[in-house]
């Protein structure tokens, strides 16, 4: 598989764990998730700080060989944020397709077997009550390993399974519950200070 290296950081990692920047004719700067835009770019993990330490001036322009108008941190994490955003709701909308979605807190919990793969899910804005019980009872043991923090809110993840607002889930396919994760913390990482 081939690997970027951050332009900040200078760790190389494969280019799904990374975002890509490019410059548009005028200089402005496009960020990216999946390398489709024409051009040279420059990769940077996801991270206040490498974004940061990426948008210094001259980084970008030495990296990306062209003159460009350096934009705001907070302006290309947002971007990132809402690209982020629709991926995971995609890949929400895949799984729910394939019917290996068990929506609902005591759905999710039946289908969490032990050694069986998968993962929880907990949505961003799960009442404090639930969220404790559905950590406790994830804790005895069902294999599945520690919920992961959605980034998406109950209403987004009920509109994407076509319904009502869904604070928990099970994502049965492992394939597909390591893309949502991992594109989860890539949202986190981002977050404002």
């Amino acid at each position: 598989m081939p690997e970027r290296m951050c332009i900040a950081c200078r760790k190389k990692a494969p280019p799904g764990s990374l975002f890509r920047m490019v410059a548009g004719p005028g200089g402005e700067v496009y960020a990216e998730l999946d390398s489709r835009l024409p051009g040279r770019g420059a990769y940077c993990c996801f991270g206040t700080e490498c974004l940061s330490r990426t948008l210094e001036p001259g980084n970008l322009t030495r990296a990306l060989r062209s003159r460009t108008a350096t934009p705001a941190a907070d302006e290309i994490a947002a971007s990132l944020r809402s690209l982020l955003g629709r991926r995971i709701e995609g890949l929400l909308g895949a799984a729910w397709r394939k019917k290996v979605i068990s929506a609902g807190r005591d759905a999710a919990l039946r289908a969490a077997r032990p050694g069986g793969g998968g993962r929880l899910f907990l949505a961003e804005d799960l009442a404090a009550g639930s969220r404790e019980e559905v950590l406790k009872r994830a804790s005895l043991g069902d294999g599945t390993g520690a919920p992961a923090e959605l980034n998406l809110t109950m209403e987004r993840v009920g509109a994407v399974f076509g319904g009502r607002p869904v604070g928990v889930f099970f994502l049965a396919d492992s394939s597909l519950a390591r893309q949502v994760a991992l594109r989860s913390s890539q949202v986190s990482a981002l977050a404002p200070a």
